[in-house]
């Protein structure tokens, strides 16, 4: 499909990353698909990533949840780790996006991107381009662009290296995994939210959202999710915006 004058998230991120498991062929099919059938990227230049397999490795005593969720973990952890030892080269990524291979972007989610990008305000430590709202948000003065204080869900978001090194921390923050032993890395990032370590943006509207099937975290055959709007309890105040600069 061919939509001109429009970028790809591929040209609006230096590097994007899709952590795949290496045997579900299945998703990596769909995605694939899915990829090409919207043109948000240029699918050459999307970088498999190898997520850890947690039924192959073994999680520490503090680790309460099952194999698949830590090798999740793990994996969201390694990509950021990976990414912060790019930085030892000349060629250090300024921001990256990272993907989960359940991810399906949305028909119109290419022009809806490139609306979303444009108005991005220059401070940006983190973005999601699909998820769950879990907290209040706030507008700021642009309508593209709203300010969410607790986004659950990992399938697709972005970091500028300017928060790369907090997130790393953040996912290793043993202590509160020790407090909070049902956290999943969703939750983890989330807290970070709430104690605002970072701007995170998101559009009002979400371009993706997670693909159905087997889910290797939770163990069971899960419907295509899209998460759609804000609920209504979680509608920002009249009146209640917030000014960014660009």
């Amino acid at each position: 499909m061919v939509h001109d004058n429009m970028k790809t998230l591929t040209e609006w991120f230096d590097a994007v990353y899709v952590i795949h498991c290496g045997h579900r062929k299945d998703r990596l099919v769909a995605l694939k698909e899915n990829l090409l059938s919207t043109g948000v990227v240029d699918i050459s230049k999307v970088i498999l990533y190898p997520a850890v397999i947690g039924k192959y490795t073994k999680s520490p005593d503090y680790w309460k949840l099952g194999d698949g969720s830590w090798g999740c973990l793990q994996s969201h952890r390694r990509v950021i780790e990976d990414v912060l030892h790019i930085h030892l080269r000349r060629e250090a990524p300024q921001n990256v996006l990272v993907l989960e291979d359940d991810v399906h972007f949305l028909p119109d989610a290419l022009e809806r991107i490139n609306t979303f990008m444009e108005a991005v305000p220059d401070d940006w430590g983190q973005l999601y381009f699909g998820g769950q709202h879990r907290g209040p948000v706030s507008f700021t003065d642009n309508p593209e662009v709203i300010i969410p204080v607790s986004v659950n869900r990992a399938h697709a978001y972005a970091l500028h290296k300017s928060a790369f090194k907090d997130f790393y921390a953040q996912l290793h923050d043993v202590e509160k995994i020790k407090e909070n032993p049902s956290w999943l890395n969703d939750q983890l990032i989330e807290e970070a939210h709430r104690a605002n370590k970072w701007p995170v943006y998101c559009p009002p509207d979400w371009v993706c959202g997670q693909d159905a099937g087997y889910s290797d975290v939770c163990g069971r055959v899960e419907p295509k999710r899209t998460w759609d709007g804000i609920p209504a309890e979680l509608q920002p105040n009249v009146g209640n915006k917030v000014t960014v600069l660009k």
